[in-house]
């Protein structure tokens, strides 16, 4: 959890506490933050962000396709008919399947990339602010 020391207000975290200038203990404080500009990410740590996320995304994707039940392990018939079905229902049907968590994760990843992108921005943004004030400063010298 990021905590901004220079924060003027402060965040509840799922318990209900409050801590001046946390940014989230959690997915939803984290993009909240990064959507208010209180979690900034420099440009080369955010592009590592982006493609650590791009390589998790891509690694459950193919955790997906494996997953979807599109091919069948034919591990024969009687008994073995009953452990490919149970596989199969355990992969893609119904709450908690392997395939439906796959499917919020990669929802979860996108929200962070998102963050991270405008965790970016703000940080662009106040640095080219910075400098502003800077250059402004140095024409008084």
């Amino acid at each position: 959890m990021y905590v901004d020391q220079n924060a003027t207000e402060g965040r509840s975290d799922p318990s209900g506490t409050t801590d001046a200038g946390m940014a989230g203990s959690g997915l939803d404080g984290i993009v909240e933050a990064a959507g208010t500009g209180q979690v900034r990410v420099a440009q080369l740590t955010g592009t590592a962000t982006m493609q650590a996320l791009a390589a998790v995304q891509e690694q459950v994707d193919t955790l997906r396709r494996l997953a979807s039940g599109e091919s069948e392990t034919r591990l024969g018939g009687g008994y073995a008919e009953r452990i490919d079905r149970f596989n199969r229902d355990w992969t893609v049907a119904g709450d908690g399947s392997a395939t439906e968590v796959m499917d919020r994760f990669s929802e979860q990843l996108g929200r962070l990339r998102e963050a991270v992108a405008l965790s970016m921005v703000a940080y662009q943004d106040s640095d080219s602010d910075a400098e502003h004030h800077v250059g402004i400063a140095g024409e008084s010298l």
